[in-house]
């Protein structure tokens, strides 16, 4: 009695642990996440417009426009107009401030500092 209702519990507790594992952790909301970095890779971007939603084409351009300052792995500017960009480095994070900061973006000046997770 034991040994058979231990298996027959155990088996599909298994097959749904995997299953669960794989749908919650690989679905359909693959890359939905927030992109996470050690905050003292990211710098803090300001001095844009609001946007009614975000976008991605902004962040797109925003990160080229920041590679001039190093390897630029990520840039996410909300709807508020503000937002960040990681870097690879701690150190390009760090000269992004100062080569960033007061530089003209589609006619909007750049503010750049630290980011606020620090």
């Amino acid at each position: 009695m034991g040994q058979g209702q231990g298996r027959a519990w155990s088996a599909p507790t298994q097959s749904w642990g995997k299953s669960w594992g794989k749908s919650w952790g690989k679905g359909k909301d693959k890359g939905k996440g927030k992109f996470t970095t050690s905050p003292f890779k990211k710098v803090w971007i300001g001095g844009l417009p609001e946007q009614e939603q975000i976008d991605r084409e902004l962040n797109k351009a925003l990160q080229e426009h920041c590679k001039q300052a190093g390897d630029c792995k990520n840039v996410m500017i909300g709807k508020n107009g503000s937002g960040s960009a990681a870097f690879a480095t701690e150190e390009e994070a760090q000269g992004a401030i100062a080569i960033l900061n007061g530089t003209a973006f589609q006619g909007y000046t750049l503010e750049v500092d630290l980011h606020s997770d620090y």
